[in-house]
């Protein structure tokens, strides 16, 4: 056996044969951003014969407070394509298949199906219930993960016919009810723990340990400290249905429908003197202040700003998080209409350099 495990070796309860299950193994991982850079590098050093990353966002400066298998060098890079040279250069002997795409619901049984585990660290409702869905109707167990705030939960779901995520939360909330980190903040301790606890199971599973955590929801409060197990069974009608559905339906939100309008950072020296328009509301903050941005709040720009709307410049649309500038920008009827999916801080970087260049 290779040395290189010798530490798994010796754990009572580990075998040859356990570390032989993981190296036969096939895990695809949904996320690399905050959950997927904790649970990515485990999944490699304990050798895993072979991890699949789907994810097609791109490194942002405001990753790096979390994302920590990433360095300022990679900001703009794809994270697929920086995670499977990085798990390469942590272990040569395992295979490596990195997707650049979105998780699709035309694309999502090929991708889980066959495979051994699913770990889904996405940070939006669409793509949580899509996972649950693919492995509920090809019969691939998944654990999930979810930060909000200083607080998280995991749960290892649809394993040797265990509850599943919709078990759990038969209906998923509105984008206003749950809002996103780039909204109110993680804190980075928060993504090693709820990662950590998710690789955890992760081995478990694949390397047919018995002690698997099935029907109970763990949360952890980093700031006090209290853990807590939350017991759910399985709806055996709710997994039925989606056995039994023509085709997966995706839920119907927003929150990660991107489109060809969509623009990165690193595209928009692509854009042919851009003019970007700050749909967020007068009061927010931080203040964006640079000769070729404008202020015009979502209603403000729909209501009033024909001359500008119908011109032939480039208009690139931001906000926050993102939201707010697809949705206004698909209700603008002209081409050349973009919006940003980057988050505030990491654009405000970007004008500051266009200054300084």
């Amino acid at each position: 056996m290779n040395t290189r495990y010798d530490r798994h070796m010796k754990l009572k309860g580990w075998s040859a044969q356990a570390q032989e299950q993981l190296r036969t193994a096939h895990a695809v991982v949904v996320g690399a951003g905050g959950l997927g850079s904790a649970v990515l590098p485990y999944l490699a050093s304990a050798g895993v014969g072979k991890i699949t990353i789907v994810d097609y966002d791109r490194v942002s400066l405001s990753n790096l407070q979390r994302q920590v298998l990433y360095a300022e060098e990679d900001v703009s890079q794809l994270k697929v394509e920086v995670a499977v040279e990085k798990l390469s250069a942590l272990n040569s002997e395992i295979e490596l298949v990195g997707i650049s795409k979105p998780f699709e619901p035309h694309t999502a049984e090929n991708i889980v199906g066959g495979c051994d585990l699913v770990i889904d660290c996405t940070d939006n409702f669409r793509t949580r219930y899509l996972i649950n869905d693919a492995c509920v109707r090809t019969d691939v167990p998944f654990i999930f993960g979810a930060l909000y705030t200083y607080s998280g939960q995991m749960a290892v779901c649809n394993y040797k016919g265990s509850a599943t995520y919709r078990c759990l939360f038969k209906e998923p909330p509105t984008d206003a009810a749950i809002p996103n980190c780039a909204e109110i903040g993680v804190f980075s301790p928060l993504v090693a723990l709820i990662g950590s606890l998710m690789v955890a199971e992760a081995l478990k599973v694949l390397a047919g340990l018995e002690s698997v955590l099935t029907g109970r929801l763990i949360t952890y409060d980093l700031l006090t400290h209290q853990q807590q197990a939350l017991a759910f069974k399985a709806d055996v009608k709710a997994i039925a249905q989606i056995k039994n559905l023509n085709r997966i339906e995706p839920i119907a939100l927003d929150d990660c429908d991107w489109n060809d309008q969509t623009l990165y950072l690193s595209d928009l020296d692509t854009l042919k003197d851009p003019l970007f328009i700050d749909v967020r509301e007068l009061k927010e903050v931080p203040l964006v202040e640079h000769a070729l941005v404008v202020k015009r709040s979502s209603d403000q720009l729909l209501q009033s700003d024909e001359q500008l709307l119908k011109g032939k410049r480039p208009l690139v649309l931001f906000c926050a998080t993102g939201k707010r500038a697809r949705r206004s920008a698909l209700k603008i009827e002209r081409e050349n209409v973009y919006y940003l999916k980057e988050e505030i801080e990491d654009f405000i970087h970007y004008l500051n350099q266009m200054k300084h260049d």
